[in-house]
């Protein structure tokens, strides 16, 4: 996968998860903490700021970590909406 098609695809599921945040806001649990890092690229000279770069490291450590913390998120979350579905 090329580096442009896994930013597009890492946004993709960032918007996605972002949008499940505003759709869940109301309930106590919160998504993994994600740390931002002042990673800014200049591209034909324009900053561009890029926080959740390290996400892009689908090996590194902290990258599979935060993966599997919203992953676990989203399993307890989707109890709720097959309840859901299965009593409509």
């Amino acid at each position: 996968m090329s580096k442009s098609s896994a930013r597009r695809a890492l946004g993709f599921s960032l918007a996605v998860a972002s949008g499940a945040l505003v759709l869940r806001a109301a309930e106590p649990s919160r998504a993994p903490d994600t740390r931002r890092e002042p990673v800014v690229e200049t591209l034909h000279g324009v900053e561009i700021a890029d926080p959740y770069r390290w996400l892009e490291d689908q090996d590194a450590p902290p990258t599979r970590e935060w993966i599997a913390a919203e992953a676990a998120k989203t399993r307890s979350r989707s109890v709720s909406w097959t309840s859901t579905r299965a009593a409509s």
